[in-house]
């Protein structure tokens, strides 16, 4: 989907915002099948289908207050999933601020003690202005969740039954027709996160690359719990559309070196697969090609159970993607 890639936006900028003020956008309009569908008839299933809502979330974004959760339920009530990442990520938080504390305290009994042999006891109680440390003390990040299914833990039978409908038609290829179903689980549980991932998951298999881009990001900033999960997308997208859709990213980043749009998804798709180094090595190579002007990168590394920099690899140097 090359055309898409270079039509959405500001090239690799992943903001839905000015995709859906880009009428001339690929996101805005319908589209075709990609020209990086397999050609396999078994693999790629039924021909893309051209009527796909490719709108912005339309669901609440502020997952804990709102209409949305007072008629259909906080998301954590929804999904035992969800409530799960949720749990994780208020133990990361709670784990990281203490640390921080704990530093803070150090610190400033410290500066106390050398005040005092000083003999500067004026300031001893007056610890207000003194600048918080930085602590190169690690928090553990909590194990990321796998999730297989968005369906599973689900405690709304219809919610339940629009997701595994969804994943049953991405095994059988049918990636557009499991993109709408997404669209319309959306509007029966709009402040829903997990079903943001399954959109994008599902446009990342009908290789529309922007949109999985934008919609990932969005999805990333809108709500830092779904961070704390590795997404089986061998499980979602099957093994062999999954290998289709890396092979073609490959190109497309070797091809466009300046795009960090195949960069970040191969570096979504190398850690909900399990391989944290390349994850790493894709990420970095991306945020320089964003200019390291999206906050979403830091995000990531935030929440993700990377390795550390020095270890990080992607699978080729940025000018051998294309060999």
């Amino acid at each position: 989907m090359r055309n898409e890639l270079r039509g959405f936006g500001a090239a690799g900028s992943g903001d839905p915002a000015a995709a859906a003020g880009n009428k001339g956008g690929a996101l805005g309009q319908p589209m075709g099948q990609p020209l990086e569908a397999p050609a396999n008839a078994a693999l790629s299933g039924a021909p893309i289908n051209t009527a796909i809502n490719a709108n912005a979330f339309t669901g609440n974004i502020a997952t804990d207050t709102g209409l949305y959760n007072r008629l259909l339920g906080a998301p954590e009530r929804q999904s035992a999933q969800y409530d799960d990442l949720k749990k994780r990520l208020e133990r990361y938080q709670t784990d990281r601020r203490t640390t921080a504390e704990r530093a803070a305290g150090q610190f400033n009994e410290k500066v106390h003690k050398k005040e005092v042999a000083a003999g500067d006891t004026n300031k001893k109680n007056d610890q207000t202005s003194l600048p918080l440390p930085t602590t190169n003390r690690s928090v553990t990040k909590p194990a990321p969740l796998n999730v297989k299914s968005m369906a599973e833990g689900v405690n709304g039978q219809g919610l339940k039954e629009m997701l595994a409908k969804a994943e049953t038609l991405m095994k059988e290829g049918k990636y557009s027709s499991a993109i709408d179903q997404y669209a319309a689980a959306e509007q029966v549980a709009p402040n829903q996160p997990l079903v943001w991932i399954g959109r994008a998951n599902a446009e990342l298999g009908a290789a529309y690359y922007s949109r999985a881009e934008a919609h990932l990001k969005q999805a990333f900033r809108a709500d830092e719990a779904l961070l704390m999960a590795q997404y089986d997308l061998r499980a979602f997208l099957g093994e062999d559309r999954l290998k289709a859709v890396i092979k073609d990213l490959m190109e497309i980043a070797g091809t466009d070196q300046k795009s960090p749009t195949p960069v970040f998804l191969l570096a979504y798709i190398s850690y909900n697969t399990g391989n944290e180094s390349k994850a790493a090595g894709y990420l970095d190579m991306a945020e320089k090609r964003a200019g390291g002007k999206d906050p979403v990168y830091g995000l990531l590394r935030e929440h993700w159970a990377l390795p550390a920099s020095k270890d990080a690899t992607p699978d080729r140097k940025p000018e051998e993607l294309n060999k």
